[in-house]
């Protein structure tokens, strides 16, 4: 066999790109090593990496089906976890048993363990929970293999339906839109596991199911790996083998694979791509729920560090460009042994979330030459534009009364609103009010410049850690936590160069969850914040005071309005939305897009930077709770409720969040998740371009009360017979006569426009029921 020659070599690394990205993350495993890691991390590292490897694979076949990366993998196992460690824990399979058999279960006891502590008062346990409770032997066995088979089933039915209620109704929308709504079931299926607590039992929180019923233990390299961690790799490689088998040999699997690349032709084909699709949907939710269970039967069922897993998923899952399941599996367990490395020289994950964030963001750059047009999304362009008010209407009575007496409601809202709140409901709406600032920055990124950012609070982190570390008086620390968090953003830009739409999000998401690993981390960086942040004095207020604070916030929020409604009327926002449409056309212009984009991330992060300052006031600290992944993500819903093309759509968000939160209970059961699920449904536009449309019918009353002929408000309303309204002047050039409702009517064609022997001009110009005029079947 002749040796490679260097171009061949050079062609080589080019079509396999995933794999020296994958020999590069080795290389640094055995760098942080230094050799080859003690057998005893390589062990634990497998396991950890086997959980990954899991997700990995849902991520993968999602992408594979839908072209789309689910935010909602790990998520969706929370409700088969938090359902299997409470079934497992009161035992209701033998609950059920009992209440149909009494003589099938031994003798109670009033004395019974549950939860990790011992009930002595069973008042109020049902006879049937005490007689399962006090139970033992092979019937408590066969009660946990009940409950995996039953939390399995409720996360495999999750998966399916997410796919019929919500993926199945984005199927022709761009992929980002979808990606955004997965990030939306992934709010809804969180909300879905804390509500079923409340269908168990007396009010006894449980965080770990029912320990493995069986013991194995098997000793690497010193290490003690118990029943779960030997589990989990074996249902791990079980999994994989049998998927890979399925998608190779069945038919379903090849049909799976068609439709990803050609969802329409396969659909003219007669292939039922939603059967297909729902069964993909299916599979992923059982496996998500299969990772779950195991970590609440081992760890619990704490699902904080949800979008922690998720990162270090997409990161496996990525080197093999979220389509190769055999090189997404390996990255997984390299990860995992990446991970635990790191963890034994640093004695902290700081480093590896820090690393995964460069690690993800490079490999999608060096991947992005070998991605087919399918999965070069185009910019986030799901924005509505508010038109203004109609000049002719503008200075009407009617008009102007509305619009007094919008402002005027709007400011006695804001300022009697601490008046009615507690201090610390006042703390927490100022917080609600930073948040419209993050709104705002996002609007900027995101309405105009098409860049989804999925990591916006952790932009708000470091403007309030900069602030809090300095320590300077204000404004001087204010602005530099502004400035340092614009900058921070102007970074991130660089690679929004190449990267957009999905693989964007996925990097922002990996930032927003390295930050306030890094920065918040106590261990490191977090030991130079104060224990606690004084709130400034500014022009002789003591912002100590909550309502003064709120109202100096609500400052703050119209200062930020009216920034962004000046920036919306410059050159730079025209050039974005221009950039934001038609990239290509944008730069025929002369657009500088390098200039453009990296000002609007710098101007996002400003704001933003604005607002994690402000939160750190108002929560007095710069804590871990305030800036997670979570909050980035539904700041990013919020703004898609109120609305992606308008400066009301932040502040319309803002008011939803606060509305779900203190006000109006119910919504919360909604979410920002179901919320934002509902508007990409139904409204596009947001709670904004409903409100549009409520406005615009105000308006066309006007017109009609004043008559007033509107053009913008009219066009898509062919006139009534007897309308007197005034006719719209002709436009200059002159114009034919054309028959419309039975009518003669002006149209502008100029003359230098209008074609000889044209059939149309030539019977508009004679009256119907002439030879060649036209016939009202013409029409």
């Amino acid at each position: 066999m002749r040796a490679l020659a260097p171009a061949s070599l050079a062609a080589l690394v080019r079509e396999r790109r995933e794999i020296v990205a994958l020999g590069v993350l080795v290389l640094a495993v055995l760098t942080i090593s230094g050799g080859l890691p003690p057998l005893g991390i390589a062990s634990l590292g497998l396991v950890a990496g086997s959980t990954l490897a899991l997700h990995a694979l849902g991520l993968i076949l999602v992408f594979r089906a839908n072209r789309v990366v689910n935010i909602a993998q790990v998520a969706f196992g929370a409700v088969a976890g938090v359902l299997f460690a409470h079934l497992s824990t009161w035992r209701t399979p033998l609950v059920a048993l009992h209440s149909v058999c009494p003589t099938c279960l031994g003798p109670s006891s009033k004395s019974v363990v549950i939860a990790g502590g011992r009930i002595q008062d069973v008042d109020g346990i049902s006879s049937s929970q005490l007689a399962a409770l006090s139970t033992s032997g092979w019937l408590v066995t066969a009660s946990w293999v009940v409950s995996v088979v039953i939390a399995l089933a409720a996360g495999a039915l999750f998966g399916y339906l997410s796919y019929w209620l919500v993926v199945h109704w984005f199927r022709e929308a761009p992929r980002l839109v979808l990606m955004l709504a997965t990030a939306g079931l992934a709010e809804v299926a969180t909300f879905t596991a804390g509500q079923i607590p409340g269908l168990f039992g007396p009010g006894i929180e449980v965080r770990r199911g029912a320990p493995i019923p069986f013991t194995w233990r098997l000793s690497v390299g010193g290490v003690q790996l118990g029943s779960g961690e030997l589990l989990r790799v074996l249902v791990t490689v079980t999994v994989v083998t049998l998927v890979v088998v399925y998608l190779r040999r069945s038919v379903t699997g090849l049909v799976t694979r068609g439709i990803a690349d050609s969802p329409t032709r396969a659909a003219t084909l007669g292939v039922p791509v939603g059967r297909v699709n729902s069964r993909v949907w299916l599979v992923v939710g059982l496996v998500s729920s299969a990772v779950a269970v195991l970590q609440a039967a081992t760890i619990g069922a704490d699902f904080g560090t949800a979008y922690a897993t998720l990162v270090r998923a997409m990161t496996a899952a990525s080197f093999g460009g979220f389509v190769s399941i055999p090189v997404g599996v390996v990255a997984a367990f390299v990860v995992g042994v990446f991970d635990q490395a790191t963890l034994r020289t640093f004695t902290s994950p700081l480093v590896t979330d820090g690393a995964l964030f460069l690690i993800i963001a490079g490999v999608l750059l060096a991947l992005r030459a070998k991605a087919g047009r399918a999965d070069q999304d185009p910019a986030f362009n799901a924005s509505r534009e508010i038109r203004p008010i109609p000049a002719e209407l503008r200075d009407l009575p009617p008009v102007v009364l509305a619009r007094r007496r919008l402002i005027i409601g709007i400011a006695v809202i804001a300022v009697a609103l601490p008046l009615v709140l507690s201090p610390s409901q006042t703390n927490d709406a100022s917080v609600t009010v930073a948040y419209g600032i993050i709104g705002l920055s996002l609007l900027i990124l995101t309405g105009w410049a098409g860049q989804v950012s999925l990591g916006q609070v952790g932009l708000a982190a470091v403007g309030a850690w900069v602030n809090a570390v300095l320590g300077w008086p204000f404004p001087f620390g204010f602005l530099a936590g502004a400035v340092a968090a614009g900058l921070v953003a102007a970074l991130i830009g660089l690679p929004a160069l190449r990267l957009r739409g999905l693989y964007l999000g996925v990097v922002t998401l990996a930032f927003g969850v390295a930050v306030p690993a890094i920065l918040l981390n106590p261990t490191y960086l977090a030991r130079s914040l104060p224990a606690n942040i004084r709130r400034p004095v500014l022009l002789g207020l003591d912002l100590a005071d909550p309502r003064t604070f709120f109202y100096v916030c609500l400052g703050f929020l119209l200062l930020a309005t009216l920034s962004v409604i000046g920036l919306k009327r410059s050159s730079i926002a025209r050039e974005l939305i221009a950039a934001r449409d038609n990239e290509a056309a944008a730069q025929s212009f002369g657009i500088n897009l390098l200039r453009a984009r990296l000002m609007v991330f710098a101007l996002s992060g400003f704001l933003a930077g604005v607002a994690g300052v402000i939160i750190s006031w108002a929560t007095f600290g710069v804590n871990a709770s305030s800036f997670g992944p979570e909050q980035s993500v539904r700041a990013f819903l919020y703004l898609i409720i109120g609305g992606v093309g308008t400066v009301a759509g932040p502040l319309l968000g803002t008011v939803w969040l606060a509305v779900s939160t203190n006000v109006v209970p119910s919504l919360a059961a909604l979410g920002p998740g179901g919320g934002a699920i509902l508007i990409l449904l139904f409204l596009p536009g947001g709670v904004s371009q409903g409100l549009g449309r409520v406005r615009d019918a105000f308006l066309r009353r006007v017109a009609d009360r004043y008559k007033v002929d509107v053009p913008s408000l009219i066009a898509d309303k062919a006139p009534d017979d007897g309308d007197d309204r005034a006719p719209i002047k002709p436009l200059g050039g002159g114009g034919v006569a054309a028959i419309q409702s039975g009518r003669r009517i002006t149209v502008a064609i100029p003359v230098r426009y209008r074609l000889d022997d044209n059939w149309v001009e030539d019977g508009a110009r004679r009256p119907i029921g002439a030879k060649g005029g036209l016939r009202r079947d013409d029409q």
